[in-house]
């Protein structure tokens, strides 16, 4: 059955989640208006569910205090998922890098682990054993779906980059794909093609529950160390500013942006780089008054990884990166 971590502030995402969520919480919902309850149920680190309309759920995710764990949906009935304290189901944001950090920012990766150990022998990284001169590897998502040959090619892709991000040798920025994929494996969306191979492996694997919180905690957006005095952002598809606000709402349209490009009224000033639509090349285009940097080469559909060097600042046109071509196994059938 779920598991919500004793002191969880718990908000279903929809009145027909509210069933199955008080279920694994045990406990009864209170309305997300009575501030004062909310307040004193957080100082006794007991679990709440709170109800109510959006404005009144902002408001208690306020009133609870730092960290509340959020849960947007009710899980499935029969898969064991235990939240760490702190996480949420939905939106997370990173603010920076650590200073000095040399980011290598590598584009849509869509199960395509061969060619993505080959792209880390390129580099000199070897997953798990960090060292001091390696790069910071910063993937745009979509790890997993569309790619491979192999049934079990997502798991080994998962596996491969939370190698790397548990030894700090990489951080991952959430793809549409990465989204899916969780939501569909806790329940919160029903299962459906485009991310089944996916969903069939995560779900063979003894350790999917670890997988699944790491594939949570997954930011829409991470910033880099300015160059120039210019910032830089990383997300999948398209910069929001409204991935770093506080509010509910401004994260839900955020993920919108972020996951899937739609325009936004406030985009990240400054440098973008991204993945989600192929190109041949790393390639740098202007919109307004942003730079837009685009490192998906389409590994996938034969053509090749590649990592693009952070540290400068681009100028519109191809950009200079370094890329691997696609390993047989790993092209799409």
């Amino acid at each position: 059955m779920f598991h919500v971590p004793n002191g969880s502030l718990v908000v279903p995402s929809s009145l027909s989640d509210v069933h199955e969520v008080l279920s694994a919480a045990q406990c009864e919902p209170i309305p997300a208006r009575n501030l004062p309850a909310i307040s004193a149920r957080a100082k006794l680190r007991t679990t709440t569910v709170v109800v109510g309309s959006e404005s009144e759920l902002e408001s208690a995710v306020r009133a609870w205090g730092s960290n509340p764990t959020v849960a947007y949906g009710a899980p499935r009935k029969d898969v064991s998922l235990s939240l760490p304290s702190g996480s949420t189901l939905a939106f997370l944001t990173q603010t920076s890098a650590p200073s000095g950090t040399r980011p290598l920012v590598v584009g849509d990766v869509h199960n395509c682990h061969r060619t993505l150990r080959a792209l880390l022998e390129e580099l000199n990284i070897t997953p798990g054993v960090p060292s001091s001169g390696d790069p910071l590897l910063v993937f745009v998502g979509d790890l997993v779906d569309k790619g491979g040959t192999d049934p079990l090619d997502p798991l080994t892709t998962l596996e491969l980059v939370f190698k790397l991000s548990n030894a700090g040798q990489a951080v991952v920025v959430r793809g549409n794909h990465e989204q899916m994929l969780m939501r569909r494996f806790i329940g919160i969306s029903p299962d459906g093609p485009s991310s089944q191979q996916s969903l069939d492996a995560l779900r063979t694997s003894a350790h999917a529950d670890r997988l699944v919180q790491w594939l949570s905690s997954l930011p829409l957006a991470f910033k880099l160390p300015s160059v120039d005095g210019t910032e830089v952002t990383v997300v999948h598809a398209n910069a929001s500013a409204k991935a770093f606000d506080s509010s509910l709402k401004a994260r839900r349209h955020a993920e919108q942006s972020c996951l899937f490009g739609r325009k936004t009224a406030s985009p990240m000033p400054g440098v973008s780089i991204h993945g989600h639509w192929e190109v041949d090349e790393v390639i740098c285009h202007q919109e307004d008054s942003r730079l837009m940097v685009n490192v998906d080469t389409g590994a996938c559909l034969g053509g090749k990884l590649s990592a693009y060097d952070a540290t400068k600042l681009p100028s519109p046109g191809q950009l200079p990166s370094v890329s691997v071509p696609t390993e047989s196994l790993d092209l799409r059938r």
